[in-house]
């Protein structure tokens, strides 16, 4: 590895990952994007074994399937416990979906307020990464 900042990013092949991954790569951060196959984020033997071996810096948490609570709730649970284990900072994505959907922007003390299946799985995801 490089003396860089290292990164792991789950979902990396995803679109925000797409899109991403450039930006911190030109931007200094040595990237570690392992695939799904690579590490299952809903294993926490495997996501601990490869940040155990890349020691990140941070870890930027993307991965996940629409209609997969297991990758929604347990796999942002299971990779913010493996970073905190390897001191690296977590960055977790979650969506304006966990709000009712009024106009206007929201505050980070906005209650939320899902009206469906994701956006309760994001939100108790939310909660689980606290």
């Amino acid at each position: 590895m490089t003396g860089r900042p290292r990164l792991v990013v789950t979902g990396g092949s995803g679109f925000l990952g797409t899109h991403v991954i450039p930006r911190a790569e030109a931007a200094g951060w040595h990237v570690v994007a392992p695939s799904s196959g690579e590490m299952d984020v809903t294993d926490p033997t495997g996501v601990g074994r490869v940040l155990r071996e890349v020691l990140p810096a941070a870890v930027l948490h993307l991965a996940y399937r629409r209609d997969d609570d297991a990758v929604i709730v347990e796999g942002s649970r299971i990779v913010a416990e493996a970073a905190q284990q390897v001191d690296a900072r977590l960055v977790h994505l979650s969506t304006d979906v966990v709000f009712a959907g009024r106009a206007g922007a929201y505050g980070e003390t906005d209650p939320p307020d899902p009206v469906h299946a994701y956006g309760r799985a994001k939100a108790t995801a939310e909660q689980a990464v606290l």
